[in-house]
């Protein structure tokens, strides 16, 4: 396996979960929604994968010191 074919791989995966998060977010938006009158904004699953490609896109910037202790936390939590 080439290491382009590991990135289309990771791609997938990562892919994939931002979908199944987006759904999530686009039922639990649509019952709000419901539940208020059409008074909340729908999440848009198409739209929440165009925001993870344009932000793979992103120049990478350097990670500061306080936020690896930030993201270190979140992701002990099971949040990141």
């Amino acid at each position: 396996m080439s290491f382009g074919d590991v990135c289309d791989v990771v791609y997938a995966l990562l892919a994939e979960r931002v979908e199944a998060r987006a759904l999530a977010q686009y039922q639990a938006s649509v019952a709000i929604a419901i539940a208020s009158n059409g008074k909340s904004e729908v999440v848009d699953p198409d739209r929440q994968r165009q925001l993870f490609d344009e932000w793979l896109l992103e120049e990478l910037k350097p990670v500061e010191p306080e936020d690896r202790d930030r993201q270190e936390l979140l992701r002990a939590l099971g949040l990141g």
